[in-house]
């Protein structure tokens, strides 16, 4: 219906936050067909996009990839909202982006020092001098290139030899959680198996929750609130990723605060992700997904197909031509013009 392919991502990230290309380089992502994406949404972690490069953008009529201005919210440390169609020139949600980004600074400095403390070589000051762009978010990402564990990396030795020893540890944990946690990340990519040791709050190591002051924090509502407030539409992310037995209420009810919600999340694939999609169908609640890339490389995960049709029924053509150069004849078809 709209171009050469139905494959879409609408949640991705860039350097303007913690991804490893630039917009143009995410742009430039054919599948292994050669065949191009058909939309890729930014939804970098509360940073808008630039107000220049959405304009830039938006010239590009002919692009066989269309883009999407968009962002993503932080509620809680699992709990995320991303903004699709997004205004960047809206102030609200400029300035609360930027009260944000502060605290990310203190949450990478305190996981900094918990490296240390496992026996890693890590130092801020070259997170801030070396890795992280200046008025770019900090993220997990930037912390683990700093610790240099690719294998091709030779400042890397030390910190290799720590990480082989924790890992060893893990593997020999022959506790019924060890065993299972070990299992789980034996089926993590190589690149992804010390973001889920170290940082992704499954084990105690080096993760520190990102914490936003209570008077300053938002919850999913009010997100939404700041996302409308901005001329897009609110999508809960990943939910599978903290849904269990004792949050799935949590989940039900958050799921009328958002306009569509996340159901193809590749990297995050579970029972709890069947769950989520029998929801929205049961309850005619839009869907939205991606490959929540965070390099040009990761868009090869995207499974995503087809939902941007039903994304754009809920928009008026002033909010996407505002924030996208998706065609107008995209837009008609969609709405039964």
């Amino acid at each position: 219906m709209f171009g050469e392919t139905t494959c879409e991502s609408l949640h991705n990230h860039t350097t303007a936050s913690d991804g490893k290309n630039t917009y143009d380089e995410m742009l430039s992502y054919r599948k292994r067909d050669g065949t191009p994406l058909r939309c890729i949404a930014f939804t970098d972690h509360d940073t808008l996009m630039p107000v220049d490069q959405v304009e830039r953008l938006k010239l590009d009529l002919h692009a066989p990839t269309k883009f999407i201005s968009g962002v993503e919210l932080s509620v809680s440390a699992q709990i995320h909202v991303v903004g699709l169609f997004i205004d960047p020139n809206n102030e609200q949600l400029v300035d609360h982006c930027t009260r944000y980004c502060k605290h990310r600074i203190r949450r990478a400095e305190i996981i900094t020092q918990h490296f240390v403390d496992l026996g890693f070589q890590a130092d801020v000051n070259e997170l801030w001098e070396k890795i992280v762009e200046p008025d770019v978010p900090v993220g997990r990402p930037h912390i683990l290139r700093m610790l240099h564990l690719d294998q091709n990396d030779p400042k890397g030795i030390h910190n290799r030899a720590i990480h082989k020893q924790l890992l060893d540890r893990v593997k020999q944990d022959r506790s019924e959680r060890g065993i299972h946690f070990w299992n789980e990340l034996k089926t993590e990519p190589l690149l992804r198996q010390p973001y889920r040791l170290y940082l992704s709050g499954d084990e105690e190591n080096a993760y520190f929750p990102y914490h936003v002051p209570d008077p300053e924090r938002i919850n999913v509502a009010e997100a939404t609130e700041l996302i409308h407030g901005a001329g897009g539409i609110s999508v809960l992310a990943h939910p599978f990723t903290f849904l269990n037995p004792k949050t799935l209420n949590t989940f039900y009810e958050e799921a009328h605060l958002v306009d569509a919600i996340e159901t193809d999340i590749i990297w995050k694939k579970n029972t709890y992700a069947n769950i989520v999609r029998q929801y929205c169908e049961r309850h005619s609640i839009p869907i939205s997904g991606g490959a929540d890339a965070h390099s040009v490389e990761a868009l090869h995960a995207c499974v995503t197909e087809n939902v941007l049709p039903g994304l754009l029924r809920l928009l008026k053509w002033e909010q996407v031509e505002r924030s996208s150069n998706i065609p107008r004849k995209w837009f008609d078809i969609a709405n039964g013009q």
